[in-house]
């Protein structure tokens, strides 16, 4: 995982349609760094770890989601041992899986 530049996050700041200055994204940058730098100690999301034939998901459809309370929908079957083998779940979008999105 690479640390993004100054550049890097400008331009996703500004991708996303939010303005903000050049000193405030100076100050922000020590911690952008620092979240890309612990995702990196626990593993990441190394896209190159995904399994090839994975679900790559889909938005829901409305009555699946008939208050929008959620953005994707994917499957993810990696194994069919273990404690969540089988079980429906969700995860928050701060949670990486190499085998989502």
């Amino acid at each position: 995982m690479t640390t993004p530049t100054f550049d890097d996050i400008r331009h996703a700041v500004t991708s996303l349609g939010i303005t903000v200055s050049d000193d405030t994204l100076r100050q922000l940058e020590p911690f952008v760094s620092g979240m890309v730098a612990s995702a990196a100690a626990a593993g990441g999301d190394d896209p190159a770890s995904a399994p090839a034939d994975r679900d790559p998901g889909r938005p829901p459809d409305a009555a699946e989601n008939p208050l929008g309370a959620w953005y994707w929908r994917c499957s993810v079957r990696e194994s069919s041992t273990g404690p969540l083998a089988g079980r429906t779940l969700a995860l928050k979008d701060n949670i990486a899986s190499p085998a989502s999105r």
